[in-house]
Protein backbone atom coordinates (compact mmCIF):
# COMPACT_ATOMS: atom_id res chain seq x y z
CA UNK A 1 0.00 0.00 0.00
CA UNK A 2 3.19 2.20 0.79
CA UNK A 3 4.24 1.93 -2.60
CA UNK A 4 1.27 2.63 -4.01
CA UNK A 5 0.77 6.39 -2.52
CA UNK A 6 4.38 7.02 -3.83
CA UNK A 7 3.46 6.11 -7.19
CA UNK A 8 0.27 8.33 -7.24
CA UNK A 9 2.67 10.99 -4.96
CA UNK A 10 5.09 10.43 -8.02
CA UNK A 11 2.52 10.68 -11.12
CA UNK A 12 0.74 13.67 -9.39
CA UNK A 13 3.68 15.82 -8.44
CA UNK A 14 6.90 14.71 -9.93
CA UNK A 15 6.55 14.87 -13.94
CA UNK A 16 7.12 17.81 -15.63
CA UNK A 17 3.40 18.54 -17.19
CA UNK A 18 1.93 17.75 -14.17
CA UNK A 19 4.46 20.75 -11.85
CA UNK A 20 3.89 23.35 -14.45
CA UNK A 21 -0.23 22.87 -14.59
CA UNK A 22 -1.41 20.75 -12.03
CA UNK A 23 0.62 21.75 -9.48
CA UNK A 24 -1.83 23.25 -7.47
CA UNK A 25 -4.25 20.17 -7.90
CA UNK A 26 -2.03 18.24 -6.07
CA UNK A 27 -1.70 20.38 -3.32
CA UNK A 28 -5.51 20.58 -2.85
CA UNK A 29 -5.95 16.77 -3.03
CA UNK A 30 -3.65 16.15 0.13
CA UNK A 31 -4.54 19.66 1.43
CA UNK A 32 -8.34 18.18 1.58
CA UNK A 33 -6.83 15.08 2.65
CA UNK A 34 -5.36 16.51 5.86
CA UNK A 35 -8.27 18.56 6.22
CA UNK A 36 -10.37 15.08 5.86
CA UNK A 37 -8.26 13.22 8.60
CA UNK A 38 -8.45 16.49 10.83
CA UNK A 39 -11.96 16.44 10.90
CA UNK A 40 -12.18 13.23 11.73
CA UNK A 41 -9.71 12.75 14.53
CA UNK A 42 -11.77 16.21 15.84
CA UNK A 43 -15.01 14.16 15.90
CA UNK A 44 -13.17 10.87 16.97
CA UNK A 45 -12.08 13.00 20.17
CA UNK A 46 -15.17 14.69 20.90
CA UNK A 47 -17.06 11.34 20.50
CA UNK A 48 -14.75 9.57 23.12
CA UNK A 49 -14.67 12.24 25.48
CA UNK A 50 -18.15 12.69 26.11
CA UNK A 51 -18.22 9.19 26.56
CA UNK A 52 -15.22 10.08 29.19
CA UNK A 53 -17.24 12.60 30.31
CA UNK A 54 -20.66 10.36 31.37
CA UNK A 55 -18.39 8.37 32.91
CA UNK A 56 -16.57 10.01 35.27
CA UNK A 57 -18.70 12.85 36.16
CA UNK A 58 -22.42 11.43 35.89
CA UNK A 59 -23.89 13.12 38.72
CA UNK A 60 -21.98 16.03 38.10
CA UNK A 61 -23.21 19.15 35.87
CA UNK A 62 -21.14 20.48 33.19
CA UNK A 63 -21.18 24.21 34.83
CA UNK A 64 -19.15 22.52 37.86
CA UNK A 65 -16.86 20.49 35.86
CA UNK A 66 -16.03 23.71 33.59
CA UNK A 67 -15.76 25.64 36.95
CA UNK A 68 -13.36 23.24 37.99
CA UNK A 69 -11.35 22.84 34.64
CA UNK A 70 -10.68 26.87 35.21
CA UNK A 71 -10.24 27.04 39.07
CA UNK A 72 -6.70 26.87 40.13
CA UNK A 73 -5.07 23.19 39.58
CA UNK A 74 -3.88 23.06 43.65
CA UNK A 75 -4.81 19.56 45.12
CA UNK A 76 -6.02 18.49 41.57
CA UNK A 77 -5.68 14.55 41.39
CA UNK A 78 -3.80 13.79 38.17
CA UNK A 79 -5.92 10.66 37.68
CA UNK A 80 -8.32 12.71 36.15
CA UNK A 81 -5.73 13.94 33.65
CA UNK A 82 -4.54 10.37 33.17
CA UNK A 83 -8.03 9.02 32.49
CA UNK A 84 -9.01 11.81 29.38
CA UNK A 85 -5.86 11.15 28.18
CA UNK A 86 -6.10 7.44 28.37
CA UNK A 87 -10.02 7.14 27.87
CA UNK A 88 -10.11 9.91 25.01
CA UNK A 89 -6.58 11.51 23.99
CA UNK A 90 -5.25 7.47 23.01
CA UNK A 91 -8.59 6.45 21.28
CA UNK A 92 -8.62 9.05 18.81
CA UNK A 93 -4.92 8.93 17.96
CA UNK A 94 -4.80 5.12 17.86
CA UNK A 95 -7.83 5.29 14.86
CA UNK A 96 -6.07 8.37 13.10
CA UNK A 97 -2.73 5.84 12.83
CA UNK A 98 -4.60 3.26 11.87
CA UNK A 99 -6.38 4.98 9.02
Amino acid sequence: MENSLKKEKLDCCENEKNIVEGKSSCFKRNGLKILFLFLLFLGILLFSASIWYTNTFSDVGFDAVIFTIFSPLAGAQPGIVYGFLKWALLPSVLSLVIL
